[in-house]
């Protein structure tokens, strides 16, 4: 017989990653206030967070899934440009930037 192996996160994963995505978007934040025009990218914020031990590196795959909203919860703008992650889990992929919403271009 056939049995559903999907497991979603139950209430208390919910709220905890809700309370981690608060905390990743103050870091996103102040990174990206920090970077200026060169912006961030996640594994950025993602190497940032393994430093103040937000996140403990045993997380993978679904488990992280939620990391996608961190830059739209901080209030991010999205820049015209890719650059390679340098995380390994990540295998070099190409990743959105990310630029804090009080910078300016130089015109």
């Amino acid at each position: 017989m056939y049995q559903e192996t999907t497991q979603y996160p139950t209430k208390r994963q919910q709220v905890a990653n809700l309370k981690t995505i608060q905390k990743l978007a103050k870091l996103a934040e102040e990174l990206a206030a920090c970077a200026g025009h060169q912006g961030i990218i996640m594994s950025d914020v993602r190497l940032e967070a393994f430093k103040r031990n937000i996140l403990n590196g045993s997380e993978q795959g679904r488990d992280l899934s939620y990391l996608s909203a961190v830059p739209m919860y901080a209030g991010l703008r999205k820049a015209p440009s890719y650059r390679r992650s340098a995380l390994a889990v990540s295998h070099g992929n190409l990743q959105r930037v990310w630029i804090h919403p009080d910078y300016t271009p130089y015109l």
